[in-house]
């Protein structure tokens, strides 16, 4: 472990290293007869690398105890056998080695510890592996498949932190990381130059690791991204963060939301972004129940200068009419804030029209997300007049709310007009039959409006028509969202004729939980046959059942385009995700396919999910 000769190591090759990746079949043979696998393939691996003479390394053995050399090496492609000697060494530099019983050449592949899908080693319970790109800093530390923590990968993740400089990105969510663990790994990233994100959320962490996280930040100058949400924090451990905020000079994004009832620590932290000029992200989702008239809020709209993206959400905000016209005032002078998210906050109707008036002259806001925060309406007209006048706001949320038809249309009308509201949500705004209709005049004029979401909204077969026929004059919209909306044979009939046919925009489809049926499949078929475009359909939790899966099937094998298709329902049998994986053998498209049941649908083959 001499650290000279890891940095001599590290400079000789500047390429992609890469080396196998371990399952469960794959094992180290040790000269004393026995093998050693899992943790100590691992922490052979990482060591192996960085030494000089890695065949010389002993690894210590499981069964009797004593350090032994290595003798040979068995990788996961199912006929490599190598002895482990100096040409194994400079095979793994070539990044190739030679299979003396199938006469070719095996690429070696990449430990990649950011190993997100199912398709390698699902059973792999100890650590995934990790991308060692020893040229570039991002690589990723991420064991997935442990739900808790164990002293051993902890004790991996740790050595890699203090003896190598490869990992950019440390992400430990839902690991039950405690605060004692919390502050093992504070102390390696002390001393650690290179990752630049560190990513803790829902863990079991309390004021004391919080502690530990702020004394880190206050000497770090690399870290530009944590994300403790989820977790146990409270007041003491929010004023710790709010005084680190003071010195450091380097974190851009912070995330807080989702921790214990902090009034002082929430306020505290408001103060300190009056201070800090470093921070450009925050999410603050705490609950706090007596925030009365939002004076740090407005003093930071007013006085930072770097904060470009807030998010408050399930706070109570009823402020009075001085403070109304404060909030209002705020944002019309601020000059860098581009998103502001309230999602789940308490506003009052005054409050969400003190912002919206302040869209009339605001001109760098460019998202707005009011996500079940109370909005009637009345506080839509507030919003569609302002939207009448702005020219900067790309992106609009105002789902979860009880606009009813006459606010949602005060909303649909005005984008008529509109020419850079690009992404619009509606869904569970009670937005009926009239709104619905407004919507397809709006597909019909607008050409700027790119992503429409309407779920839980009554649409209908009607509607859906309707739609339809708008988009096919329709050149803008790429992503449409019409879940939960009662849409049965009739409408998905004419979404595919205009899918198949007339639309070559739309890229995503999202047409979950309706009432499609195995009749209905068949007009899913012509779309996927005809259509060039669209690249992610879901259908998710219908009625659809073997018959429409082997219609869905037979559409696959001519489709070039899909990408990711969800079929997820209890109606597709062992029958129906064999079809579909037999189309898969022709189909080289399709890369995500949402498992049936209670089985995965595999490239090329079926296999039980556990």
């Amino acid at each position: 472990n001499n650290i000279d000769n890891e940095k001599k190591i590290l400079k000789k090759d500047n390429s992609k290293l890469l080396l196998y990746s371990p399952t469960q079949e794959a094992q180290i043979e040790l000269d004393c007869g026995y093998t050693a696998h899992k943790d100590y393939i691992i922490k052979a691996m990482l060591k192996l690398f960085l030494l000089e003479k890695p065949y010389k390394y002993k690894c210590l053995c499981p069964v009797c105890g004593t350090y032994r050399s290595l003798a040979r090496i068995r990788l996961d492609c199912g006929c490599v056998k190598a002895k482990f000697g100096k040409k194994v060494k400079c095979a793994f530099y070539y990044r190739r080695i030679d299979c003396g019983k199938c006469d070719r050449m095996h690429p070696l592949s990449p430990i990649d510890f950011c190993l997100i899908n199912d398709c390698i080693s699902p059973k792999l319970t100890f650590l995934a592996l990790f991308d060692y790109l020893r040229g570039r800093r991002n690589s990723e530390l991420i064991p997935l498949y442990d739900e808790m923590l164990s002293k051993q990968t902890l004790g991996i993740i740790l050595w890699t932190l203090k003896f190598t400089n490869i990992t950019t990105r440390l992400i430990l969510r839902n690991k039950k990381i405690s605060d004692k663990m919390t502050m093992s790994i504070c102390r390696q990233l002390k001393a650690n130059d290179t990752v630049y994100s560190l990513d803790l959320g829902d863990n079991r962490i309390t004021d004391k690791g919080a502690r530990a996280i702020s004394d880190l930040l206050t000497t770090n100058k690399t870290i530009r991204s944590l994300i403790l949400d989820n977790n146990n924090i409270d007041n003491k451990g929010f004023i710790a963060f709010s005084e680190a905020l003071k010195i450091n000079k380097v974190l851009a994004l912070l995330d807080l939301s989702h921790n214990g009832k902090v009034n002082e620590g929430f306020k505290a932290i408001l103060e300190s972004l009056v201070i800090n000029r470093s921070i450009e992200e925050l999410v603050l989702g705490v609950e706090i129940f007596e925030v009365q008239g939002l004076k740090n809020f407005t003093a930071i709209l007013e006085k930072n200068k770097a904060l470009k993206k807030l998010a408050l959400n399930c706070v109570n905000v009823y402020a009075s009419a001085v403070e109304d016209r404060a909030i209002g005032k705020a944002l019309e002078r601020n000059k860098i804030l581009t998103t502001l998210d309230l999602s789940c906050a308490k506003l009052s109707g005054e409050v969400v029209n003190a912002i919206a008036k302040a869209l009339k002259t605001n001109k760098t806001l460019m998202e707005l997300v009011l996500m079940h925060s109370q909005v009637t309406h009345e506080s839509a007209n507030f919003i569609g007049r302002a939207l009448t006048i702005n020219k900067t706001l790309i992106k609009l949320d105002v789902s979860n709310n009880t606009l009813t038809d006459a606010g949602a249309k005060a909303i649909i009308e005005v984008l008529e007009r509109n020419r850079t509201l690009k992404k619009l949500n509606l869904s569970a705004a009670e937005a009926r039959a009239q709104s619905i209709k407004a919507v397809a005049r709006l597909l019909r004029v607008n050409q700027t409006l790119t992503e429409l979401k309407l779920d839980h909204s009554e649409v209908g077969n009607e509607g859906a028509k309707l739609i339809s026929e708008s988009l096919k004059v329709n050149k803008s919209l790429q992503h449409l969202h019409l879940s939960f909306c009662q849409i049965g044979e009739k409408g998905v009939s004419a979404l595919s004729n205009m899918v198949a046919y007339h639309n070559a925009a739309l890229t995503e489809l999202n047409l979950s939980s309706n009432l499609i049926e195995d009749s209905g499949a068949i007009h899913v078929k012509t779309a996927l046959t005809f259509n060039k475009a669209l690249k992610r359909l879901n259908l998710n939790s219908n009625v659809i059942g073997n018959k429409g899966a082997k219609l869905i099937a037979e559409a696959l094998e001519q489709n070039a385009t899909l990408k990711e298709l969800n079929l997820k329902t209890k109606m597709i049998s062992r029958e129906g995700i064999e079809v579909l994986c037999n189309a898969l053998t022709i189909n080289l498209s399709l890369i995500h396919i949402c498992r049936c049941r209670r089985y995965a649908v595999c490239r090329s083959r079926w296999s039980p999910y556990h």
